[in-house]
């Protein structure tokens, strides 16, 4: 899943910054990320990475005008087939010439990958030269340029090597094309990269030399690490360290809107009383999520009417959000449930505060919540076996396809073409189905815009899911950090950029 407002405020604040070590960045993040070689992604974490050690065919410019990179041009000879003209002067850090066929290939891996199911899988390759290729699609023709701009190419020859090699230190490194190169790997612990001295792209003046990632799994010690000036910057910043961080004098917190958005989904098939709309708007109309983001997630998060979050393209504004006790309490009464139900619920411990919060709410209208809480890393697999009436599950789509949110979340589910593969409650609705597949197949984008905010309207007024709020994505840095945005429009750093003082 792509984290855009994550990436943004990770390098908003990189520019002409000082730090310890002269021309090096040192980055604590979470975990760190995999070797592009074994996993193929387009996640928030390997995305990010995916900007450091590789580059895209394309990439979003001012106005989220696509702009060329790996590829210098393009063009559509077909309705569901553009063909891309590649750069001739670009090696991957290993030495080896870029081709076409190295699109091709991480094409394939891509849709062997976690990222298949996420438009990736619908996509063909077809290899004309060595610098020139199309791809096309029967069902995502609409979506082309989005996901070229998310097709970081690998270096088919080094991996293939590196794969027979098992677990050489050959196989932990990288081959991409981009600025910085990974001349280091200590597995799960520390990166290392360094400038590609042969990187095609020399006008850039950034003048960062090194980049040194680490990671530590617990939110409060990269807290601590950034206190004790153990690191320049770091991720995911735990909501209780934020008044903490607000009130040092030392570090800076830093927070930005994303298109990941918290939600509860609502299981039709576990209890017969949600089948009935009457009770799923009781349930929207009792829990009052601006409440949620003023007294729990202030100034982390924003009330959420919907899956697209307001200001992009897809947003519906015409949704509102919904809270009124006595409307609630009206619903239940008409359903026959005025005297109250029992409902189960499951949520991550990384929302053990806002769940119970929620509880509170559902039970000023006599709807009992017996909430459990799960550890966060085995969160995904009690939520996919939908044990439970309401479910908590926090979502972000992938290449800026807002289509992803109900083709993972609310489509029916259909294996065999990777649909409603997170639909909790086995939720099916003919119509929404239809307008949602019909969006992926839309090239014009204004009709395609509409196809999509029709779909909002469609979910909220069946109360498909109850949507909470989208969250803001947090970094912290020390407060000796001068800011300078350094992004493209996908909020991804072009750290070719980057100013070390």
């Amino acid at each position: 899943m792509i984290k855009k407002g994550l990436i943004f405020v990770l390098f908003s604040f990189c520019c002409l910054l000082s730090t310890v070590g002269a021309q090096t960045l040192r980055v604590t993040l979470e975990s760190i990320p995999q070797a592009r070689g074994w996993s193929m992604s387009t996640s928030g974490g390997e995305l990010v990475y995916s900007q450091w050690v590789f580059d895209s065919l394309v990439q979003r410019g001012e106005q989220q005008k696509i702009e060329p990179r790996l590829a210098i041009k393009w063009e559509q000879v077909s309705p569901t087939t553009l063909r891309f003209h590649l750069r001739k002067d670009v090696v991957f850090h290993s030495g080896n010439a870029f081709t076409a066929k190295d699109v091709a290939w991480t094409l394939e891996k891509l849709k062997e990958s976690a990222s298949r199911g996420q438009g990736f899988d619908s996509l063909q390759a077809k290899v004309l030269d060595d610098h020139t290729i199309e791809l096309s699609s029967n069902t995502e023709s609409g979506l082309l340029l989005n996901l070229a701009a998310y097709l970081y190419p690998a270096d088919r020859r080094f991996y293939e090597k590196a794969q027979a090699a098992e677990k050489s230190q050959e196989a932990l490194l990288e081959s991409g094309t981009g600025k910085y190169q990974v001349t280091q790997r200590q597995d799960e612990k520390k990166v290392v990269m360094e400038v590609f001295s042969e990187h095609w792209d020399q006008k850039v003046k950034g003048n960062v030399q090194k980049i040194i990632i680490t990671s530590i799994a617990q939110g409060d010690l990269r807290v601590e690490a950034l206190l004790a000036g153990k690191t320049d910057l770091i991720s995911s910043i735990p909501l209780k360290e934020h008044k903490r961080l607000r009130r040092s004098r030392r570090v800076k917190l830093f927070s930005a809107d994303s298109n990941q958005v918290v939600s509860l989904q609502i299981n039709q098939t576990r209890n017969e009383s949600l089948r009935d709309l009457r009770v799923r708007l009781a349930i929207a109309f009792a829990i009052r999520n601006h409440g949620l983001v003023k007294q729990v997630l202030v100034g982390a998060a924003k009330a959420a009417t919907q899956y697209p979050p307001k200001g992009s393209i897809d947003y519906n504004p015409k949704l509102r959000s919904r809270y009124s006790l006595k409307r609630a309490s009206r619903y239940l009464k008409q359903a026959g449930l005025d005297q109250g139900f029992a409902l189960d619920m499951i949520a991550a411990d990384d929302n053990q505060e806002i769940a119970q919060k929620i509880v509170t709410m559902l039970g000023k209208v006599k709807i009992k919540v017996n909430l459990k809480i799960i550890p966060r890393q085995s969160y995904l697999e009690q939520f996919l076996l939908k044990q439970a009436d309401l479910q908590m599950i926090s979502w972000a789509p992938q290449a800026e396809n807002a289509a992803d949110y109900y083709q993972a979340m609310l489509l029916t589910p259909n294996a065999d073409k990777q649909l409603g593969k997170y639909n909790s409650g086995n939720y099916s609705n003919p119509i929404l189905d239809a307008v949602v597949l019909a969006s992926s197949s839309e090239v014009d984008p204004l009709r395609r815009i509409k196809l999509l905010q029709a779909a909002a309207k469609i979910a909220y007024d069946d109360v498909a899911f109850v949507p909470l709020y989208w969250k803001k994505d947090s970094w912290a840095a020390k407060r000796t950090l001068k800011l300078s945005p350094l992004m493209n429009q996908q909020n991804l750093p072009v750290l070719s950029k980057l100013v070390l003082k």
